[in-house]
């Protein structure tokens, strides 16, 4: 349902008002009914007992005067039905009596009402003195007991009408006072644009019954946050990474257009071009794949792998670049596990291609394999700078700003091999002190990952 939730509970203040209302003045009315007929039941019945204690000190029939016994009470008249069925003559000769008060069963309050009077009358049988039976009537005009009880009723509906109308106006105050938190929520949560990303609203600011939706809405600016520095993260790297293979290969390709050249230096040209093309296709590839993992998207193969063996592989082919500065790589240890071979092998391939850049020549290269309860751990370490204590805490973070005084060289290898190691259940940690660094990762033996 669509509309001005004021408006709603304007109308049901209002309308749980009306119906309250409604049901306080039926029940006044049928208290109020109630009540007077018992009062005026117990009247008529003391009456009646006047009546015949009257009729019982006079000696003959004929001289019971029904016009004169209840003189001293107004509103009160008396008739009496013999056995014939005959109306002894009274006061109220002309009153048409209902058939339940000439015929029905005696004591029992009839009412009723003669044209614009209302009356209410209790019949009783009793005998006179030569021992004839006959219907004794006692009348009494309420019409003043239902002129109250309507002149009630209609002032309490005008007091309704005029306390609904009050009441709906002060119901929309305090609904509109009411929904004031979330009126604020709405211009705080206006403020919020992509430059604003990191507020978050305080919860105790609200009530408490919009407390709970406040922290789900903060946990969702953090998970925009989150999504948009990523992005930020993912298009600056791609702009730095991509930036500098692009120009080289436009200032040589514009140097090979200025003049003739030989075919070798057109080849060379194309093989330079071709290397460049290679890392271009990486990067955005590793950036493509960490987005996938920091996503839970990507897509994990489980399988039995020899640690050993594909270490071997890498190793083999890292020893090349190694052999440049004279560094040799060395594997100790063996395990095997269940876990996606292909991430594995880019989780190691990243740290070997780090190992192998910051490596001091003729130096060594070292991968330890071992086995730790349930888990395997596998380390690569290599001797050269060490890296300060400060950036070994943030080295895995995509938004990490080194140290101006700081020589590591970050890209985005690491970042990306923590981002693989948490999709297959593992983690990444680095030590480093005295020439010597160490990347260490652990991964379980039988890997527990839902594949998507």
């Amino acid at each position: 349902m669509t509309g001005s939730i004021a408006t709603k509970l304007t109308l049901y203040f209002t309308l749980s008002y009306f119906l309250i209302v409604s049901a306080s003045i039926a029940f006044f009315w049928w208290f109020s009914s109630q009540h007077f007929n018992d009062m005026d039941k117990q009247y008529i019945l003391n009456k009646s007992d006047m009546v015949i204690s009257a009729i019982d000190n006079i000696n003959q029939d004929q001289d019971i005067n029904f016009n004169t016994i209840l003189t001293d009470h107004p509103n009160t008249h008396v008739l009496a039905i013999n056995d014939a069925n005959q109306l002894i003559p009274s006061s109220y000769q002309g009153l048409i009596l209902p058939s339940t008060l000439r015929n029905g069963s005696p004591g029992q309050l009839v009412n009723w009402q003669d044209k614009a009077v209302y009356f209410k009358g209790v019949a009783t049988i009793t005998q006179n003195k030569q021992g004839d039976n006959f219907r004794l009537i006692v009348i009494r005009d309420v019409s003043y007991h239902a002129e109250f009880l309507s002149n009630s009723t209609k002032n309490m509906i005008l007091s309704m009408g005029l306390m609904f109308f009050v009441l709906s106006v002060i119901g929309a105050f305090v609904a509109w006072y009411g929904l004031s938190p979330l009126r604020k929520f709405s211009i705080e949560t206006s403020k919020i644009d992509i430059n604003t990303l990191a507020t978050r609203l305080d919860q105790q600011e609200y009530p408490k019954e919009m407390q709970s939706s406040i922290q789900v809405f903060n946990l969702m600016l953090k998970r925009l946050e989150g999504s948009f520095d990523q992005l930020s993260f993912y298009a600056a790297n791609l702009a730095h990474e991509l930036r500098t293979p692009l120009a080289s290969m436009t200032v040589r390709n514009q140097c090979m257009l200025q003049g003739e050249r030989s075919a070798l230096e057109y080849k060379d040209t194309l093989e330079s071009n071709i290397e460049e093309l290679e890392f271009l296709s990486k990067t955005v590839t590793d950036i493509l794949l960490m987005a996938k993992a920091e996503s839970e998207q990507l897509t994990v193969n489980n399988e039995v792998v020899d640690v050993y063996e594909l270490s071997s592989k890498l190793a083999d082919y890292f020893q090349l670049l190694a052999d440049e500065k004279n560094v040799n790589i060395i594997i100790k240890g063996q395990a095997e596990l269940s876990t996606d071979s292909a991430l594995l092998r880019r989780i190691i391939a990243n740290l070997l291609s780090n190992a192998v850049r910051h490596a001091d020549d003729n130096s060594k290269i070292i991968i330890t394999i071992g086995e730790e309860n349930e888990n395997i751990q596998l380390s690569v370490s290599n001797s050269g700078k060490a890296i300060p204590t400060d950036d070994c805490t943030h080295l895995f973070e995509r938004n990490f700003t080194r140290n101006k005084n700081s020589t590591v060289n970050i890209g985005i290898g690491l970042t990306l091999s923590r981002a693989l190691l948490n999709a297959l259940g593992g983690r990444i940690w680095v030590e480093s002190a005295q020439q010597s660094t160490q990347f260490y990762i652990r991964l379980p033996k039988t890997s527990d990952i839902i594949l998507p």
